[in-house]
This record gives C-alpha cells, sequence and structure tokens, in this order.
C-alpha cells in the first residue's frame, strides 16, 4: 500500500525539493535592499502561484500534473509546448549549478584554476548526476535525505554565524532606510534569480494522488513549506550581508568568503571552511 502524505510530508518535500545554498550571494549582490524585495515577491508571486496550485491540485488532480492543467485548458498541442519550455530551463539552470560548485572547489584548493577546468569539471558532475539517477530510485531518495539534512546544517551554521558576528563586530553592510530602499541598479539582473529559488512547487502536483487529505493538507503544506523556505533564504542572505561588504563580494565565491571570516584563519577555522565549503559541493 502507497504511503499517503500528510500536511509534513508536504512542507519537508518543499523544502527539500526547493532549498538550495546558490540563491545567498545573488541575494545579497542586491544589497540590504533585498530584505525589500523578499516580501514584494511574497506578495505579488508567491502568494497567487501557490492558490493556483491549490486550487488545480484539489480541484483537477493528476499524476501529469502541471502538463494535464494546460492540456485541460488549452488542448494537447500547448500541453506540449509547455511541457518543452518547462524542460528548457534545465539546460542552463544545471550548467550553472555546477559552475558554482567548481567555483567552490576552486576557491578552497586552486583560486587559479582556467576556465577550462571550471568546464571540465562542470561536465563531471552532469555525468555524476546522470549515474546517480540510472543507478535507481532508492538511492536517489537516499542521497536527496542526506543533501536535505546537509543543506539545513550549513544554513543554521550561516545563520548563527551571521548573527554572531553581527553582534560582535557589527554589519559588514550598513542597515538604514537608505540602503533599506529599493535600488534598481542590480535588481534587473537578480531579481529573477530570487523569483527562480522559489520556484519548483509546482512539482507536488504528480504526487497529489498520494495526498490523503488534499483539500486540508495540501494548502497547509504548501504555505507552510514556503514560509520556511523564505526563512531560510532570508537567514543565509543576511549572514552573507552581515559578513562580507557588497563590493568585496565573489559572485562564486561568496560563500567561501562567508566562512572564512565567520571561523576566522585558526586551523580550526580553516578546516570548518574547508568542511563547509566540500560540503556544499
Amino acid at each position: 500500500m502507497t504511503r499517503q502524505l500528510g500536511a509534513f510530508q508536504i512542507c519537508f518535500w518543499v523544502v527539500a525539493t526547493i532549498q538550495g545554498l546558490t540563491v545567498f550571494v545573488p541575494a545579497a549582490s542586491l544589497g540590504v535592499s533585498v530584505f525589500f524585495w523578499w516580501p514584494v515577491i511574497a506578495l505579488l508571486f508567491l502568494l497567487p502561484y501557490l492558490a493556483i496550485l491549490c486550487e488545480l491540485g484539489t480541484t483537477w488532480p493528476s499524476a501529469h500534473g502541471i502538463h494535464y492543467w494546460v492540456t485541460l485548458a488549452f488542448g494537447s498541442r500547448w500541453g506540449a509546448r509547455f511541457s518543452w519550455y518547462y524542460w528548457l530551463n534545465l539546460p542552463a539552470w544545471y550548467p550553472s549549478t555546477f559552475l558554482v560548485c567548481s567555483g567552490v572547489l576552486a576557491e578552497l584548493c586552486y583560486p587559479e584554476l582556467p576556465l577550462w577546468g571550471h568546464v571540465i569539471i562542470a561536465i563531471v558532475l552532469s555525468w555524476v548526476s546522470v549515474w546517480l539517477v540510472v543507478c535507481g530510485r532508492d538511492l536517489t531518495r537516499a542521497l536527496n535525505t542526506v543533501g536535505m539534512v546537509t543543506r539545513l546544517m550549513i544554513v543554521v551554521t550561516l545563520i548563527v554565524g551571521g548573527i554572531h558576528h553581527a553582534a560582535t563586530k557589527g554589519m559588514a553592510n550598513p542597515v538604514n532606510l537608505e540602503t533599506l530602499s529599493p535600488q534598481l541598479d542590480n535588481a534587473i539582473m537578480y531579481l529573477p534569480t530570487l523569483v527562480f529559488s522559489v520556484i519548483g512547487a509546482e512539482l507536488i502536483a504528480n504526487l497529489i494522488f498520494r495526498v490523503g487529505n488534499p483539500r486540508h493538507d495540501l494548502p497547509i503544506g504548501l504555505f507552510g513549506g514556503m514560509l520556511f523556505l523564505l526563512l531560510l533564504h532570508a537567514g543565509g542572505t543576511f549572514a552573507v550581508l552581515s559578513t562580507v561588504p557588497r563590493d568585496q563580494l565573489g559572485l562564486v565565491s561568496g560563500l567561501v568568503q562567508t566562512f572564512r571570516i565567520i571561523f576566522g584563519s585558526s586551523f580550526v577555522g580553516q578546516l570548518l571552511t574547508c568542511l563547509l565549503g566540500l560540503a556544499t559541493v
């Protein structure tokens, strides 16, 4: 018998599927004004996005998810087009993620690594991902669980370290009305990253038939999971902003910079930075 999903399982699934470490540095690149943009994104995008998912998921449940909804509304041709457009984001998303991983490795081990070295590491990581998928569902499920726990540990470490740094040494980036005010200089470049970092909850539609009480559990799980996710994103972004000045923040090496400032230059600090950097990869 297939185990039914409750609100807590949906909440955990949302966080495990969407939460990533690559959003903190691009978000921090907006400066302190990012804490103005997070509520704006939540109000103008997340609320209607999650409400639509809850309505469609409970009214027209299907294992085919959003493809089924588009086909039902606009026909099979638009359903096929939508599936193709949805897939198109993967060839751009995964290489960018792997290049961030190569950047973290290079920052830890060989900062002078040339571009072709980053490309080779990204290609190797791509094929490792393919191999893991081929290995079977049990292995990928176990790795997802381990990855989720590891990411949470890293984020909590970042948040605690950022709060400690801000309390003892002050904020690396000043917080006032001027810095909190929205600025459009980098917003056009980085705001799409903020929006993209909270997309993915629509995949729960493929599992809607496994939800025990969709009308009760789906809204609680989706909204609860997304709220927790936003808190993690905001906390991780705060940690970066509290430790690294915005004009010195590296888009790829930003996390390693944050770890080094939080843990210091002692042997133990360097060891923790190395371990957390490798865990990030």
